[in-house]
């Protein structure tokens, strides 16, 4: 699909290849939106990699020097939503009281505090709860979702199936819509 911006025809992959060219950026989507000016203006959404400091500013500035300039987006927004929804999830979770070995020592009257802090110590759950969230991210970020004890199988092929069911939904959805 093409854009029509400026006068000109604008294929948003190559101003998200030359995104994607950037160090630090992980994601980028490139959408024409309604300008009272241009018409139609380029607005570039990107991730970024945890570890990166980029501003939007930064993104621009690196786009007038690697696109021409009708390809250059009006705006970029930095999408960190899913970022700041997952660390606040995993802080309130963090913040609750008990830890999945205090579960275990309930349902295992013999185990002793040497036991449970060896188990804290296996699973991470020794260290500062933010230090747990930037390993579990990076984690994430690779696929590695974890294990779950309940289903006895990894998270992902526990989420698989109903994230298959739910893209179709979705796109049920969208057609009728």
């Amino acid at each position: 699909d093409m854009i029509k911006t400026r006068g000109q025809r604008v294929s948003p992959k190559e101003v998200e290849d030359g995104l994607f060219s950037m160090p630090g950026v992980t994601g980028a989507a490139v959408v024409g939106e309604t300008d009272p000016v241009m018409g139609t203006a380029l607005v570039a959404y990107v991730t970024v990699a945890p570890e990166a400091t980029l501003s939007p500013q930064d993104v621009l500035r690196h786009c007038t020097q690697c696109l021409e300039d009708f390809m250059v987006p009006r705006s970029v927004e930095i999408v960190a939503t899913l970022v700041i929804m997952s660390l606040v999830v995993y802080l309130l979770i963090g913040l609750m009281p008990g830890d999945p070995i205090d579960m275990m020592i309930s349902g295992d009257p013999t185990m002793n505090s040497q036991d449970a802090a060896r188990l804290r110590a296996a699973y991470g759950l020794d260290k500062p709860l933010f230090e747990r969230y930037l390993a579990w991210l990076m984690q994430a970020l690779q696929g590695n979702f974890g294990y779950s004890r309940s289903f006895g199988q990894p998270v992902l092929a526990v989420l698989w199936p109903r994230l298959l069911n739910t893209l179709l939904l979705a796109g049920v959805a969208f057609v009728l819509s």
